[in-house]
């Protein structure tokens, strides 16, 4: 029966706690589904984030078989955020085209005040990791993410 080993669990963590498990491959990214966002769509996350506004969920899928040398989920929605997010820590922009921070334009995160970059790396993301089992659950996988993808568009 299709989905009949599937599992989910909610994780609530911080940017900084995502990002350190990105550093020691907890969690990969999928560049496939980036798209390819430009300075200004990712400097809206950022600032979403400054204002203090939930994120939208983060989906990824548990590996069955995760090793030291390898990814345990993959994300499988949420990336652009992530990408972004990571980009912005990274200093790999600056900021362009705030509405709600005009005055952070052309900042890059190590320019940030302190208490912003305090208040971006202690930003809550909640990620939904879902997990497959039995001899059919990478077609499972495969089924269900076609599906959130398209519930999500």
């Amino acid at each position: 029966m299709l989905l009949e080993n599937f599992g989910a669990d909610l994780d609530e963590v911080t940017v900084h706690e995502v990002m350190s498990d990105i550093e020691r491959r907890y969690y990969r990214l999928s560049p496939v589904y980036e798209f390819g966002l430009d300075d200004e769509a990712k400097s809206a996350i950022v600032e979403h984030l400054l204002l203090k506004c939930p994120a939208p969920l983060i989906y990824a899928v548990r590996k069955e078989e995760p090793t030291e040398e390898t990814d345990n989920l993959r994300i499988v929605r949420g990336n652009a955020w992530i990408a972004a997010i990571s980009a912005f820590l990274n200093n790999e922009f600056a900021l362009t085209g705030l509405i709600a921070y005009p005055e952070l334009n052309g900042k890059r995160f190590d320019e940030l005040s302190g208490t912003l970059q305090w208040r971006l790396e202690t930003s809550r993301l909640t990620f939904v990791n879902l997990s497959f089992e039995g001899d059919d659950a990478e077609n499972d996988q495969n089924v269900f993410v076609r599906r959130l993808h398209k519930l999500l568009a």
